[in-house]
Parts: C-alpha cells; sequence; structure tokens
C-alpha cells in the first residue's frame, strides 16, 4: 500500500515538474481593442498586416476599396482628400495651333470676267449658239472658245474637243474692258450635240471652256525672235505662255433659254497651274470705301481700326486684320462672319487704291 501510494505521489510529482515549453505570443502590430468580458463568445481578432498600395478604382463611378476590407464611413465610400493619389488633371481645352498662310503676289495679264459669260441664240441661224463676254488685257492676246471638251491636266492643261475641230484663235490687242463675240462660223450648232452633253459635266470634260493666251514679253527663242503661239488651240501650254482658262456648264431656264454657269477658273504662269478661288470683301479693301457696316466695310470687324489684311478658310471671308485674326484663333474656331469652322487663315497684301 505504501509503495504504491508512493509511486502515484512520485507520478504526480514528475508530471508537476515537467511542464511543456510554451511559444511566446507573437507580438501584435497595431493594437487591438480589449475584449468586452461580458460577452463570453467574442473572440479577438488577430490584425491583418498593412500594405501601402494604391487604391483601387472600380466602373465609371469611384469606389474607394481599402486593403483592410472596411468601408471609409460618412466620406461617400472614399477616404479625405488627403488620402487620395495625385492626378494630374487633363487640359480642358487644347490650344489650337496658329495656322496662318501668307500669299505671293502673281501678276495675271489676262482676266476674264465670269459675271459677263453668256450664250445666246443667233438670229441668223436659230440652232448656233454664240458665246460673248468681257474681259481685260495687260497685253496682246488670243481668244480660244471650245464646246463639249476634255481636259487633261497631266499634260499641261491640254484641251481635246470631244465631236469637232477646235475653232481658231482671235487676236485682240491689249485693254481694258474689251469685248468678245462669238461669230457665226465658229459657233455651236445645236443639232450636233445631244442637250446632255451640254448640261451635265464630268471630272475633267465641260460643256464650254474658255482659254486667253498671251505669250511673255521676255520669251524668246534661241536665235533671239520673239515667240509665238504656232500649236492649234488647246494644245499643251508651254512656260513661256501665260493663260486664263474659264470652265462652265450650260442651263436652261423656264422659258428654255440656255444661260452659263461658270465652274472654276485656272491661270498658267511659269509652268504651273493655279485654280482661282473667290475672296469676299478684297472688293472693299483695295477701294477707298468707308465701313457701312460689320462686314462690308474695309476694317477689320474685331478691333474696327486696322484695314483687312487676313482670310478666313475655308469660307474665304476677308474680314479681320493679321493681329486680331492670331488672337482670336486662340479663342474660337468660327469665321466672324458666317460662323463656319476655321481650317486656316490667309494673310493678303493688297494694294489700296485712292
Amino acid at each position: 500500500m505504501g509503495a504504491g501510494h508512493s509511486r502515484r505521489s512520485r507520478s504526480q510529482n514528475d508530471s508537476n515538474d515537467h511542464h511543456p515549453e510554451q511559444e511566446p505570443a507573437p507580438p501584435h502590430i497595431n493594437a487591438v481593442p480589449p475584449v468586452n468580458s461580458n460577452y463570453p463568445n467574442q473572440y479577438a481578432a488577430q490584425p491583418q498586416p498593412y500594405y501601402n498600395q494604391a487604391p483601387q478604382y472600380y466602373g465609371g463611378r469611384r469606389s474607394y476599396v481599402p486593403n483592410n476590407g472596411h468601408f471609409y464611413g460618412g466620406w461617400g465610400g472614399a477616404p479625405p482628400t488627403h488620402y487620395m493619389p495625385f492626378q494630374p488633371q487633363q487640359q480642358m481645352r487644347q490650344q489650337v495651333p496658329e495656322q496662318t498662310q501668307r500669299t505671293s503676289t502673281i501678276r495675271n495679264d489676262v482676266n476674264l470676267k465670269k459675271p459677263t459669260l453668256k450664250v445666246r441664240m443667233s438670229q441668223e441661224k436659230p440652232s448656233a449658239l454664240l458665246v460673248s463676254f468681257s474681259f481685260d488685257a495687260a497685253a496682246p492676246c488670243s481668244v480660244s472658245v471650245f464646246f463639249n471638251v476634255t481636259e487633261d491636266s497631266a499634260d499641261s492643261c491640254k484641251l481635246t474637243l470631244v465631236n469637232s475641230e477646235p475653232a481658231p484663235r482671235v487676236a485682240f490687242d491689249k485693254g481694258l474692258g474689251q469685248e468678245f463675240v462669238q461669230k457665226l462660223e465658229h459657233g455651236l450648232l445645236l443639232d450636233t450635240v445631244s442637250p446632255a452633253d451640254l448640261l451635265s459635266t464630268g471630272p475633267e470634260t465641260f460643256p464650254l471652256v474658255v482659254r486667253l493666251e498671251t505669250v511673255k514679253k521676255d520669251a524668246t527663242t534661241e536665235d533671239g525672235r520673239e515667240r509665238e503661239l504656232l500649236e492649234p488651240p488647246g494644245s499643251p501650254l508651254p512656260k513661256w505662255v501665260q493663260a486664263q482658262t474659264t470652265y462652265a456648264t450650260l442651263t436652261k431656264n423656264s422659258d428654255g433659254e440656255y444661260m452659263v454657269r461658270v465652274l472654276k477658273q485656272k491661270i498658267w504662269v511659269e509652268g504651273v497651274s493655279y485654280e482661282l478661288q473667290e475672296i469676299y470683301g478684297i472688293e472693299q479693301c483695295t477701294s477707298g470705301t468707308a465701313a457701312t457696316g460689320d462686314d462690308t466695310g474695309k476694317e477689320c470687324v474685331i478691333c474696327m481700326s486696322e484695314p483687312r489684311d487676313t482670310t478666313v478658310l475655308p469660307c474665304r471671308h476677308m474680314c479681320m486684320c493679321s493681329g486680331c485674326a492670331r488672337m482670336l484663333r486662340h479663342q474660337t474656331n468660327r469665321c466672324p462672319i458666317c460662323r463656319t469652322a476655321v481650317d486656316g487663315l490667309l494673310e493678303i497684301k493688297v494694294e489700296r487704291r485712292t
């Protein structure tokens, strides 16, 4: 009995003397609030380590999701501004690049006045259509009229008639306000061409073309002789010839009469072809006419003091001075006259007549 008792006592003593080693509690990164002892089933959760990461945004509406899994209350789903990452603001309005072009002066010795170009039926022969117009010439020139013609721009503006031979050139001296009236033998016989060919145009085909040609003053041959237009009308234009070509189509009014509608004009200078464009308001700028309104005078419509010298493209309104035009490009891209979108500015220096 005593021995057994001593064994139990020894066994209990051994169990009391040898306790298993306990691992130390891990250090807390952040302090955890104390557990309320009134709620025995509540356990303190281990805090999650904090990693520095950029906030994430989802969808079109900004939603801030922090890394610790908690939403910030009272801030509309986002932290205060001092917690938000810096994002540079995009520029709301891009600066429009300045696109001002300057022109160079080209002397044009011949000019057909577009409003005067007309066709009429011959009184002697009602089936013949005759052409008439007014023109200016600063040098001796020649006039050629073509019906139903095709142009080859790549071959120095060569003109080729579709159904007939070209009429001979008609020579004129220099002078202003000269009149051209086509002779009956050179007119167009309506029974030789279909009405559709007179009323329609193609990419390089025109019902009516008028060409004025003049030889440059310094144009001489290798042996010193003055050059002459010896090639047939409509031949490729040489560099020593200056020419203006007017392209038109025909229309019919309610009375059945033919009328002319000018499509475009081109000049040929030094072997280069230029298409002419109307500049609205340039006549007032070259004359001494005082300003009678916001778009008909000679002063800039912005400052109302400087003369107009800048044209808006593509509407071609000459309505501003160069200084106001450059400043206006940084404020708006609309023409002050017609409110058309501006593609560029064209600065034109003109000689003013007194």
